[in-house]
């Protein structure tokens, strides 16, 4: 994990929420978005004021030691880590190593975090996807279920994705660009 996160952490921990978030957080204000499903590890949509928000692939703000599964905050850690390069070690008897909560390809997802966010679909009138490919499991079947269920769908992404044919507005494009000119329809026509 620390090898794979070195180049990126410094990247992700100075990351700050942008116009896209900020637009999704105006959606909640206005009762018109119920909660945030994001497959991003950084928690731009928490920082940015967004609840609930259902993180599928886990978060860098918490960790956990990998043998007695005490919980830390992590921002100290990876900070310290990124300045001296030193794994994060647990107090435990075993020194065990201290791994942020992101859940890396062949590890188990969150299933509490996946259940909140398939109830949440489930009890949506419309999901909006915003900015994913819809590649990677588990995020990429919920628009089948929402489809299932009835749920009127829009997709707002640069390029094509799998799940286009299952709905009912596709808007290509940057989010940075389409989410705030969102908002501006909704409150020309509130």
């Amino acid at each position: 994990f620390f090898e794979w996160v070195q180049p990126l952490l410094r990247t992700v921990l100075r990351a700050q929420p942008n116009v896209a978030h900020r637009a999704l957080v105006q959606l909640q204000e206005r009762s018109l978005l119920r909660s945030i499903i994001t497959q991003n590890i950084d928690n731009l949509h928490g920082a940015a004021g967004s609840d609930p928000v259902y993180e599928l692939h886990g978060r860098l703000r918490t960790a956990t030691c990998t043998h007695c599964f005490k919980k830390y905050a992590a921002d100290a850690l990876l900070k310290t880590f990124m300045q001296t390069g030193d794994i994060p070690l647990c107090d435990c008897t075993d020194r065990a190593v201290i791994k942020p909560d992101v859940i890396l390809f062949g590890e188990q997802i969150p299933v509490q975090q996946v259940y909140n966010a398939r109830r949440a679909i489930m009890k949506a009138d419309v999901l909006l996807v915003a900015g994913s490919s819809l590649q990677v499991a588990p995020a990429n079947h919920l628009p089948q279920l929402a489809s299932d269920y009835g749920t009127r769908i829009i997709i707002v992404n640069k390029e094509p994705t799998p799940a286009d044919r299952l709905a009912d507005v596709i808007l290509r494009g940057d989010v940075t660009e389409i989410l705030p000119g969102l908002i501006e329809c909704v409150d020309s026509h509130l």
